[in-house]
């Protein structure tokens, strides 16, 4: 981005930051996203988002679906008939994103500053398009995780009978232990069917694979039992954890703060059960620009995936810069068991807790 070289490409802009992301020297400026990551994971994605956004255009996606059928529908020793009496009904979901709501990140500089700067101008405006796309993840993360606590709903109203463990009257809560006590000797020998229990209650519950997220009890736990195994977290992305070993707890400050930093709770997340839904306004060729005086495009978090529209503009010698991340997390309809049947208010997604009592 010297001057009199023009501006820089998107797409170069792209290729430094991967470059500068994968270098120890700027490692310390991301967080693990978790539960971010987890929802942009392509084992998590349904084709949703294909469906909501792209080229710059908004949609509304009417889902239409079929409840399950209650099993007390089903009559028994009946004489054999040619008709029916019961009709067939369905059910519609609409989703949809505001582009209003959305988050921006943004920072300006003069040629003037950089005369006397002791760094390569492409690499440091590369960096600080990393330090404020980092910013933005972070912020996204708590948007994200502010917006799916409405989302969570209910276990299987059985899975109070999982040995050990019990779920609370609204079925919100499937609470397990992890130790053998909550103090004495018995408070460091560790509980062994935690993970099994999870495990079996989200089946209960059709979760299919799924993440937990959330408090340091099971994301302490998880870590412990994994690195006891001879097993190291290092360089393994959410999907493939989740995919190989079919739940995994992870610590992610966020959804602690939408726990009220109740670390004895996460929050049990079924693969595919959450969509993050995002509209980029440069996703186009008309409204994408590169030109000599401005610069629209997208760029692309190296490490969660999320999208970002990019504003740049060369105004003299004052250089700007204009980040926006527009996102919404949505979920299952609540309606897709009804009344009267176990799974009723199941969403794929609700909380677990360690009580050690």
């Amino acid at each position: 981005m010297s001057a009199g070289s023009g501006l820089t490409a998107c797409t170069n802009i792209q290729a430094r930051l991967n470059q500068i992301w994968d270098s120890n020297g700027a490692s310390f400026y991301r967080e693990e996203t978790p539960f971010l990551s987890y929802l942009l994971s392509p084992a998590n994605r349904n084709g949703l988002q294909e469906l909501i956004g792209g080229k710059g255009k908004k949609k509304t996606v009417e889902v239409v679906y079929f409840p399950r059928v209650l099993e007390s529908s089903v009559d028994s020793d009946q004489a054999r008939t040619c008709t029916a009496s019961d009709t067939i009904d369905d059910c519609s979901a609409t989703y949809t994103i505001d582009t209003s709501v959305n988050e921006k990140a943004q920072f300006t500089f003069s040629y003037g500053d950089l005369v006397s700067y002791c760094q390569d101008n492409e690499m440091f405006y590369a960096e600080q398009v990393q330090r404020h796309l980092d910013a933005l993840v972070r912020k996204v993360a708590s948007k994200s995780a502010a917006q799916a606590a409405p989302l969570l709903g209910e276990w299987n109203t059985h899975v109070g009978n999982i040995q050990d463990s019990s779920v609370n009257a609204a079925r919100t809560i499937f609470t397990t232990r992890t130790r053998l006590a909550a103090s004495g000797a018995d408070g460091y020998s560790e509980y062994p069917y935690t993970f099994a229990n999870i495990s079996q209650a989200g089946d209960m519950s059709n979760f299919g694979s799924m993440g937990l997220f959330g408090g340091l009890g099971l994301a302490q736990t998880y870590r412990q039992r994994r690195m006891a195994g001879g097993m190291n977290d290092a360089g393994m992305d959410i999907g493939t954890l989740v995919n190989s070993e079919g739940i995994a707890a992870f610590y992610d400050k966020w959804i602690a703060s939408e726990l009220s930093e109740d670390h004895n709770k996460s929050w049990a997340v079924g693969l595919g059960a959450m969509q993050l839904l995002q509209f980029n306004m440069y996703d186009n060729t008309f409204n994408g620009r590169n030109d000599d005086t401005v610069k629209l495009g997208i760029i692309t978090d190296p490490r969660t995936g999320l999208k970002a529209d990019i504003a740049f503009k060369i105004d003299c010698e004052q250089v700007h810069t204009v980040l926006t991340a527009t996102t919404k997390v949505v979920g299952l309809p609540s309606d897709i068991y009804q009344a009267g049947d176990d799974l009723s208010g199941v969403t794929r997604a609700a909380v677990v807790e360690v009580d050690n009592s």
